[in-house]
């Protein structure tokens, strides 16, 4: 997508989405307890590599220090 250039540079793998695909289909096979168990875990690993990493917002902080906003 041309965002991704925008805000990172480069063009984002598209594998990380096709990741979360196979995840959320495989949780179809998943005793129900089971699933909503491993879908709370691997939201909440989500929400924590998001907070490790940051997001696409952060850019805006980043250039409002650089240009002295």
């Amino acid at each position: 997508m041309g965002s991704d250039y925008y805000r990172y540079g480069f063009r984002r793998s598209p594998v990380p989405y096709w990741n979360e695909l196979q995840f959320c289909l495989s949780t179809k096979r998943m005793p129900p307890l089971e699933a909503r168990i491993a879908l709370g875990r691997h939201g909440a690993e989500k929400l924590a590599k998001l907070r490790r990493e940051g997001s696409s917002g952060d850019v805006w902080e980043i250039r409002k220090y650089v240009l002295g906003l």
